[in-house]
């Protein structure tokens, strides 16, 4: 399952994290498994604001869809409402 949620907050890169760099910015947390489920997580700057991204899986699904995971997050991009 991959989750989304934008946040009124200003981006701030807390220093922690692995840098991202797709068409967004910003940290990655690298994957870990707790009690079988697999988790990865990103907080990228939107139009300079907090976009946290999660992802989870069962533990044993992790290595295959790892590829269409990291295609997505690479292509997420803001879109500018009023132009839509």
């Amino acid at each position: 399952m991959l989750q989304c949620f934008m946040s009124g907050e200003v981006y701030a890169d807390m220093g922690v994290g692995e840098v991202f760099r797709g068409k967004l910015t910003g940290k990655y947390f690298a994957g870990q498994v707790h009690g079988g489920t697999f988790r990865r997580s990103w907080s990228l700057s939107c139009s300079g604001r907090k976009l946290s991204v999660r992802y989870s899986c069962a533990a044993q699904n992790a290595e295959f869809e790892q590829a269409q995971v990291d295609e997505i997050l690479q292509n997420l991009e803001a879109i500018d409402a009023a132009a839509a």
